[in-house]
């Protein structure tokens, strides 16, 4: 019996193993069995685990780099609170933002506000106000925002002046005291673990109830097996295991080819399952075995049909059957079926879409129209009282309704729903109306236009990038969706090889001072504001090449380290063979808010691939820049 890394003492089993100089405990069991199986699974996992050794390197202000990781970390009085743990720079960047806006307070990250968290105005001064134990203080009057942010941030480095024992609280995690409690605690309407180890606490992630909470505790803190995983979006040790609807596949790519080893109905069992093939070298013998043991889904063909042209992957969405493609053999129906099912089914099927909404601001709401709606209760139905194109007029227009006591015209969201409305109807909108004639204004759209497109884009740094990365799922009428975005194959290099092709839609604006001004006064206000884009159709709308159906496209494409990454750019000049180019590419027309600008449409087609063979033949035998002849099989 293999004891390696296993030692006893007063008859119980401790796995240590000494790494980087620092001997590091595992656990303790008082079954041998148990022990000699843990260490199994950690040599197969290559002995993760968390130094003790203090070394951080700082990479921003609240971003540290630990073990290839990056930590959210702030000091609040003498205690040190690690917030998440990110695999990702610009994942822990963008959390970091988060807190900041809301203050470093955990349970109100999704909130929007005007000034800040604990920001109010009082006529044309600041003040601090924040609750305790149901009462509100008041921390200081101040002439303009920036001081009273200075003053906020201050107060909650120095947990308001309170003493160590609250800093949790402060922070938005309120501890819970019974029995099943222990380091689980409330953020709002979630869960969270967490863990003080001296004067430092650490963030074990947010959750949707207490069950999986427990389950992150016990993992994590109480068992200590393995390491843990911050705010990574993972709940549990998930590697090889992808959910697929309501089941678990598990996979792995052996010697080139991405094998399936079974789909099961709960992550539990495809999680054993998968500790299984790993202890025992990913022989698929073992499933064999255990398929009496565990509960598998037998249905792995769902949504699979034959018929006399090949393989269909069907669906029902929204009541209509909907084929998203046929194919030759059952390997790839299997694999596009997949790939349909992690991204939900392309939800842009959904006819509802474009009605679903989020909260904006008190009576706003944002559709996915990229519109902000006001809206009212009035006798128990919800009206409308105004469509806008962006935050500022909507929040105009309800100053003045508040003052009116909402005593103005008004539809109701019903009536709305069932009726083809225009800005005339509503007094405070600025759609565009499509058969109003152009003002005489330093652009001048092309004459006899009756047809625009509209579709939302967020404000981000548009204001100095000059564009936007338009959402696929809002162009499919105007650049129309296609095969190959599903599934197609090039040669390169004597490799077949399957792939599938991403077109990126960009639209960029000519120099616009007016345009610019509005950009960065929303971009002020929340860069996560989104506006409407008025596009002019005046060449009407993009069309596949037709002739090409069966056909096979040569190109030349220079090898890059995108290759390395499974993904490659067809230049244009080769790409509009497949979808020409159309007018729209060198100028463009459209409107922001009632501002006319030119500039022009991009489209980028990009190739992405999984192929290990290809990519180490491609690494070992080409350079930078070498060019290399592709053949797509149309």
């Amino acid at each position: 019996m293999n004891m390696e890394d296993i030692y006893e003492d007063n008859n119980r089993y401790v796995i240590k193993k000494e790494i980087n100089g620092e001997w590091v405990t595992f656990g303790i069991f008082s079954d041998l069995n148990e022990a000699i199986e843990k260490r199994d699974e950690l040599e197969d996992y290559g002995w993760p685990y968390q130094s003790q050794n203090k070394t951080y390197e700082k990479i921003e202000k609240y971003i540290y780099k630990k073990q290839g990781r990056f930590l959210v970390v702030k000091k609040i009085l003498d205690k040190i609170i690690i917030y998440g743990n990110f695999g990702e720079y610009n994942n822990a960047k963008t959390f970091k933002r988060k807190l900041i806006e809301n203050a470093w307070n955990v349970s109100s990250m999704n909130a929007q506000r005007k000034y800040g968290k604990y920001i109010h105005k009082t006529g044309d001064k600041f003040t601090i106000v924040k609750e305790f134990n149901g009462k509100k203080e008041y921390f200081g009057y101040y002439k303009n925002l920036n001081d009273a942010l200075f003053e906020r941030d201050k107060l909650i480095d120095e947990n308001w002046n309170m003493d160590g024992s609250t800093i949790l609280e402060n922070i938005g995690i309120h501890k819970l005291s019974g029995i099943k409690d222990k380091n689980i605690a409330k953020v709002g309407r979630k869960f969270t673990v967490y863990e003080w180890k001296r004067d430092t606490c650490f963030i074990y992630g947010f959750y949707s109830n207490h069950h999986n909470a427990s389950l992150i505790r016990d993992k994590f803190i109480i068992n200590k097996n393995i390491d843990y995983n911050i705010l990574d979006g993972s709940q549990k040790d998930t590697k090889y295991i992808v959910r697929m609807g309501n089941h678990y596949r598990i996979s792995k790519m052996i010697d080139g080819k991405i094998i399936e080893f079974g789909h099961f109905n709960n992550i539990d069992e495809a999680i054993k399952v998968r500790n299984l093939l790993i202890k025992h070298k990913w022989d698929e013998k073992i499933i064999n075995e255990y398929k009496s043991k565990f509960k598998m889904n037998k249905n792995i063909h769902k949504h699979i049909h034959k018929n006399n042209r090949g393989f269909s992957v069907l669906n029902r969405i929204n009541g209509q059957l909907i084929n998203f493609g046929t194919f030759n053999n059952l390997d790839e129906a299997l694999n596009y079926r997949n790939y349909l099912e992690e991204n939900d089914w392309f939800r842009n099927y959904d006819d509802n879409e474009d009605m679903k909404e989020e909260k904006y601001d008190e009576y706003i709401y944002l559709k996915n129209d990229g519109l902000y709606y006001l809206k009212y209760n009035v006798d128990d139905e919800i009206r409308i009282f105004g469509i806008f194109d962006n935050p500022l007029d909507a929040i105009a227009a309800r100053l003045d309704c508040l003052k009116n006591h909402w005593d103005t015209f008004s539809i109701s969201e019903k009536e709305y729903m069932e009726n083809d409305y225009v800005d005339s109807d509503l007094p405070f909108g600025k759609i565009v109306n499509e058969d109003s004639e152009v003002s005489e204004e330093e652009i001048i759209y092309p004459a006899n236009i009756k047809k625009y497109m509209h579709f939302p884009v967020t404000v981000g740094k548009s204001y100095k990038n000059n564009g936007w990365v338009i959402k696929r799922s809002y162009l499919k009428e105007f650049v129309p969706i296609l095969k190959y975005e599903k599934v197609f194959q090039f040669v390169l290099e004597g490799f077949r090889v399957s792939a599938r092709l991403n077109l990126l839609t960009r639209l960029f604006y000519n120099k616009n001072d007016q345009l610019e001004d509005y950009l960065l006064k929303l971009y002020k206000i929340d860069p996560k504001v989104q506006t409407r884009v008025n596009f002019v159709l005046n060449n009407g709308n993009y069309h596949l090449n037709s002739d090409l159906e069966g056909k096979v496209l040569k190109t030349t494409i220079k090898y890059s380290k995108s290759f390395k990454k499974g993904m490659f750019v067809i230049p244009r000049k080769y790409s509009e063979k497949i979808l020409p180019k159309m007018d729209y590419e060198s100028l463009s027309y459209f409107s922001i808010n009632d501002i006319k600008c030119m500039g022009r449409f991009n489209i980028e087609f990009r190739v992405s691939f999984s192929d290990d063979l290809l990519q180490e033949y491609l690494k070992n035998n080409k350079e930078d820049n070498e060019e290399l002849d592709v053949t797509f099989l149309l």
